[in-house]
């Protein structure tokens, strides 16, 4: 253990034992539950097969969430087996991200097998390992995000439009981490009506040179990237609000390279220079469309895109809300039931409201009084401006008494019994 302990730097932090037992659920529930005092630390687990080895590890990521001592224990288990004479950890199973992965296969075995436990913290913060983990961290199905990563690698760009409230920027986030883990081969750029080809690209800037002041080229973020993407690894450019920039002016001639990957141009401030956009960068974009501006791009950026539509109501954000309150608060369910109540009732879907405000693992009924009276009514009563009555039908108690009403098939039901018997089912949840 000593050794172990100085090859990773971690003393103090490492637990190793070995073991001749067929059951790994029973050493594993031991071991762990030994180890509470190292809570970021490591444990590793000989056994004598590769078989039970398997085993293990197929317990650890489908039940360490649903022990209730575990989650308290180590952030890490390495689960080793017999290779050659020598013991060989061939998977380490996270229950918190660590440092212990990296320096494992940095120091000792550079082909380990890296693994989050289901529902655990490194499953949301780590690196997203596939498409069935990053659709398990959307809440979304897995082949809708296949869909969108086809999308964005058939014109190394995809668009996600859609209301306030439907996760555009964060599902952009999570697509651009998976794609390129490596964050300094992302930038993430938000434009606005001022924003330019001189911010986005390259352009002159006033910079400090002695006494005064000087003009000087300097690269956007754009440029940046493309320099960085010369290598041809993958590099993601995430651009949010993109409809909210003057986009002919943002982009000038590179409009042509977005479509022609392999053609190269003269640039406006570097017009001896043959720029060419590497095949390997890759541009998210996100939209609002409560301004109804997507009516106004132009179709030169249209084909360029591919767009995915994001409402509420509609898959894949119908089932957002839903899947995420029955992981993390089923208590909260009738949450998604209200919000789809609210939205029939809005009949608009460029204006709906968007499961993102609930999406929160500390949600109660306290916080979704105040989240319904400061975010959502204030949005709704500015739709139905010169309308007073019509925010009405909007008041949270009226909504979850119509709700009710209309799940147990009775118009009478008072708002009284509408919550009791919405506590009760919630409860039951």
């Amino acid at each position: 253990m000593a050794v172990l302990e100085d090859l990773l730097e971690a003393p103090g932090l490492v637990e190793c034992y070995g073991t001749e037992d067929d059951n790994p659920s029973k050493q594993l529930k031991n071991k762990l539950t030994q180890s509470q005092h190292a809570r970021d630390g490591l444990v590793t687990i000989a056994f004598k097969s590769r078989d039970v080895h398997d085993d293990a590890v197929r317990r650890l990521v489908e039940g360490w969430a649903k022990n209730a001592q575990w989650p308290k224990a180590v952030a890490c288990v390495g689960v080793a087996y017999p290779h050659n004479r020598r013991w060989k950890i061939g998977t380490l199973v996270e229950w918190a991200p660590s440092k212990f992965p990296r320096l494992i296969k940095e120091r000792l075995f550079p082909d380990v097998e890296v693994v989050a436990a289901e529902d655990s913290e490194a499953a949301t913060r780590g690196p997203i390992a596939s498409t069935h983990d990053l659709a398990s961290r959307l809440f979304v199905p897995k082949e809708w995000v296949d869909d969108v990563i086809w999308m964005i690698r058939d014109k190394r760009g995809v668009i996600l439009y859609g209301p306030p409230g439907t996760g555009k920027t964060y599902i952009a986030q999570r697509l651009a981490e998976y794609l390129q883990p490596d964050k300094s081969r992302r930038i993430l750029v938000q434009l606005h009506p001022s924003y330019g080809y001189e911010e986005f690209f390259e352009g002159y800037r006033p910079t400090e040179k002695g006494e005064g002041l000087n003009l000087e080229k300097k690269a956007g973020p754009l440029r940046k990237l493309a320099s960085i993407a010369k290598d041809g690894k993958d590099a993601v450019l995430l651009i949010d609000e993109i409809n909210r920039g003057n986009l002919p002016r943002v982009f000038g001639e590179l409009y042509f390279l977005l479509e022609y990957r392999e053609e190269s141009a003269a640039l406006l401030y570097s017009p001896d220079e043959q720029f060419t956009l590497p095949s390997s960068l890759y541009i998210i974009g996100t939209m609002n469309t409560a301004d109804r501006s997507i009516a106004l791009l132009d179709q030169a950026l249209r084909r360029r895109f591919h767009f995915v539509g994001l409402f509420p109501g509609e898959p894949v954000v119908k089932g957002m809300l839903r899947g995420f309150l029955r992981k993390h608060v089923p208590r909260m369910l009738w949450v998604a039931d209200l919000l789809d109540r609210a939205n029939e009732l809005i009949d608009d879907q460029n204006v709906a409201i968007g499961p993102s405000h609930f999406m929160r693992k500390d949600l109660d009924e306290a916080t979704v009084s105040k989240l319904w009276k400061y975010s959502i009514l204030p949005t709704i009563a500015e739709q139905h401006f010169g309308e007073p009555n019509a925010v009405d039908r909007f008041d949270l108690e009226a909504l979850r008494a119509d709700l009710e009403a209309t799940s147990a098939g009775t118009s009478d039901a008072s708002p009284a019994r509408a919550r009791n018997d919405t506590k009760r089912r919630a409860d039951d949840d």
